[in-house]
């Protein structure tokens, strides 16, 4: 097995072995905007990954776009063992200027259709191992009415609901027990959807509610 694959699966391993563990987990990319957490939540190909790395580009710490180790009680995150990845639609958004830029960290490799890298060898930054979330974004929530790249609020018990699906424990759990588990998290962190939007309009919305002033 080439190394860049070999190093892929020993990844692919490590964050399935956390999604059968104890530990709570949700897919999904997390960011530190102003030092605030955010964790963008949503189904396959809803964009995560592209406004984390829009974020990032923009000043957050982009702590990983994969998976967020949660601690329900005090509403902590950290990220799973896994480098960034984009895939070649991503460069139209983004620009071919950023995944030049990307792929030339060290551990950068492109695999079919998939780029991966890890921030912190392309710029180092402060990068906190655990972050406090501020708050839990849902791209493309089916329910969703927001127009437009704006945060609207989420009620905590939508909120649960909407997450639930994205967490490790939906399947390893009965369904009553894996909502006692992240109701203290829904309760805790505000929850918003996100509409859709140009990328810098939607990327300037998450930095609006961390505080941070837009560079839209």
């Amino acid at each position: 097995m080439p190394p860049a694959r070999a190093v892929s699966a020993v990844e692919y391993g490590a964050v399935s072995t956390l999604a059968e563990s104890a530990a709570v987990t949700a897919h999904g990319a997390l960011v530190a905007v102003g030092g605030r957490g955010v964790l963008l939540v949503g189904r396959g190909e809803a964009g995560k990954s592209t406004l984390a790395c829009a974020l990032w580009a923009r000043g957050a710490a982009l702590l990983g776009d994969d998976m967020a180790i949660l601690d329900v009680a005090t509403g902590e995150a950290r990220p799973g063992p896994r480098r960034v990845s984009l895939r070649a639609e991503s460069r139209v958004l983004l620009g071919d200027a950023f995944f030049d830029r990307a792929m030339r960290g060290p551990s950068s490799v492109a695999l079919g259709d998939s780029h991966l890298f890890h921030p912190g060898e392309i710029e180092p930054r402060p990068q906190p191992e655990t972050v406090e979330l501020d708050a839990i974004v849902f791209l493309a929530r089916r329910s969703s009415p927001v127009d437009g790249a704006r945060l609207e609020p989420i009620a905590p018990a939508h909120a649960l609901l909407a997450l639930l699906p994205y967490s490790n424990i939906r399947t390893h759990r009965p369904f009553g027990e894996a909502i006692r588990i992240l109701a203290p998290l829904a309760d805790r962190v505000p929850a918003f959807d996100l509409g859709r939007g140009a990328l810098p309009e939607m990327a300037a919305a998450v930095e609006a509610r961390a505080g941070v002033h837009s560079r839209a």
